[in-house]
């Protein structure tokens, strides 16, 4: 098999491969490399890792840090804590576990159209170039597929597409990058700014590990440091608004249009708020640069030592009740917005829920049937609940599904 450098995908040795198997047969390559994972699948999270790590890398790179290097995994598992990223690489790992290939992003994030990848593969010649001379081959890069990047963050070439794919995720055309486009990319953005280019910096440096606030329980902690600096959240939305304006030389309210679906068209008061899931990667960083410049936030380095406030509740700071600080520890390993905490503490519905938070109804159902059932007996412990609260409801639902 080839050397794989950090931040090559997998797929690449897989087209690899099937060039020297003549190009005869797409499931013997892929199975070369992965196994048999059925379905033609990209699998660009990385599911069976183990024989493809043993098959890329023998005994010398583990199965966790081939996920880290070489999958999408070492990408979207930095905005979940650090528990619940363990728990989804162990997922990934074990084959004997299924459906683990987005768990527990894809539950959480609940735009239509919204995915984690690009249906189209993507290559910066730039990067080929240094593929070619470093390597001998050209390989695909992880972030090169990632959605709301349209430029490579290396080196700032705008990424062209060289093969067409759908947005079911069957596999892509086994062939390695070329550096001819067929179709040039639809780029919502030409004008270099600094904003842009400390957005691109992110990505490498949420890849390589160095930016420990996105992860979801330190990113809730900073917007409520930030909300407190700035004195309420409305100060903080219209204050981050303007640093992006000037930073992006384009209204704060045009970032949407700009990286798309991956951005919310409120997503400064909905990171604010807590109205988002950790899968929104980029909004985050967007909102991240933003607080650099200002210098709002502390250093990056040894980031989650010093996060010790407790959550913004309407503007307030306030000491987390334990049904709150349950609910919020359950919340976060799963992915859901942390804005549905003192609700669910209250023992609201979720349409009520839902309409005082803008979650909507549906993903606050999930969120409640997403909740480990013991922690949801010891939520009974604390204080007195409603015969028709959501706790109670739900408890006799999954006792009567036992029964059953």
């Amino acid at each position: 098999m080839p050397h794989l450098p950090p931040g090559t995908l997998i797929f690449s040795a897989i087209a690899w491969r099937h060039l020297l198997n003549g190009g005869n047969s797409c499931a013997k390559s892929v199975e070369e490399v992965y196994g048999h994972i059925g379905g033609g699948k990209r699998n660009l999270f990385g599911e069976r890792v183990r024989f493809a790590a043993r098959a890329l890398f023998g005994q010398s790179v583990s199965p966790e840090e081939v996920l880290r290097r070489h999958t999408l995994f070492g990408i979207y598992s930095r905005a979940l804590p650090p528990q619940a990223a363990e728990s989804w690489a162990a997922a990934l790992v074990d084959e004997g576990r299924k459906n683990s290939a987005h768990t527990p992003l894809l539950v959480s994030v609940s735009s239509k159209g919204f995915r984690f990848s690009t249906a189209d593969l993507r290559s910066c010649k730039t990067c080929l170039m240094h593929d070619l001379e470093e390597l001998g081959f050209p390989t695909w890069r992880i972030h090169h597929v990632l959605p709301p990047l349209h430029h490579c963050p290396f080196h700032g070439d705008a990424l062209a597409i060289e093969i067409k794919g759908n947005i079911g995720g069957r596999m892509w055309q086994l062939k390695l990058p070329t550096g001819v486009a067929i179709e040039k990319s639809s780029l919502r953005f030409e004008a270099a700014s600094n904003g842009y280019v400390a957005y691109m910096r992110s990505w490498i440096d949420l890849f390589e590990g160095n930016l420990p606030m996105i992860a979801a329980d330190a990113w809730a902690h900073c917007m409520d440091l930030v909300a407190a600096h700035m004195g309420s959240v409305d100060n903080a939305v219209r204050e981050l608004s303007k640093q992006l304006t000037q930073s992006w030389n384009s209204p704060a309210d045009r970032l949407p249009d700009i990286l798309g679906i991956h951005v919310q068209r409120d997503f400064l008061r909905s990171e604010l708020e807590h109205r988002t899931a950790p899968g929104r990667v980029a909004q985050k960083l967007v909102i991240l640069t933003a607080c650099d410049s200002l210098g709002i936030l502390p250093a990056r380095g040894g980031f989650p030592e010093q996060l010790s406030m407790p959550l913004l509740s309407n503007g307030n700071v306030n000491p987390l009740r334990a049904r709150e600080k349950l609910l919020r520890g359950s919340l976060l390993a799963s992915g859901f917005p942390l804005a549905m905490v003192p609700g669910l503490a209250a023992g609201d519905t979720a349409f009520a829920i839902g309409k005082r938070t803008g979650v909507h109804r549906h993903q606050v159902q999930r969120a409640i049937a997403g909740l480990p059932t013991v922690a949801l007996e010891e939520l009974s412990d604390h204080g007195s609940w409603e015969a028709d609260s959501w706790l109670a409801k739900e408890l006799l639902r999954r006792r009567e599904a036992k029964t059953n």
